[in-house]
């Protein structure tokens, strides 16, 4: 996860505890990650264009030095939340996936009358 630069009220449900963060490349443009919001998870919002990266800019509230420690925290606490919901849910696939099969009676092939008169009994 990219450092974490600031919160920003989220436009979609409103939580105002959105983290901004920089892109690594393309750009170093900024986004945000709303979790926990009041009507579920935003998830990560990349807003590439320029109103959008005026909007963080705009509405950034920077993160001071003695925040920080509690806001890696809360950041670490909900990705690991993230992750194990993620595994939860690839793990009911999985098992919805391999649901035993009947078991059926084997049948004996059928042999044309050809192969069975040139068949040694």
């Amino acid at each position: 996860m990219n450092q974490i630069l600031g919160h920003v009220t989220c436009p979609l449900c409103g939580n105002d505890s959105a983290t901004v963060h920089q892109q690594k490349n393309r750009g170093n443009k900024k986004y945000f990650r709303c979790y926990n919001g009041e009507f579920g998870d935003c998830g990560t919002i990349q807003c590439t264009g320029s109103g959008g990266q005026r909007f963080i800019s705009h509405n950034m509230q920077a993160i001071k030095s003695e925040q920080l420690t509690e806001v890696v925290e809360d950041a670490k606490q909900t990705a690991k939340e993230e992750s194990i919901k993620t595994a939860t849910k690839g793990q009911r696939l999985v098992e919805k996936n391999k649901a035993p099969k009947p078991e059926t009676e084997t049948q004996p092939k059928k042999r044309s009358r050809l192969t069975a008169f040139f068949e040694d009994e």
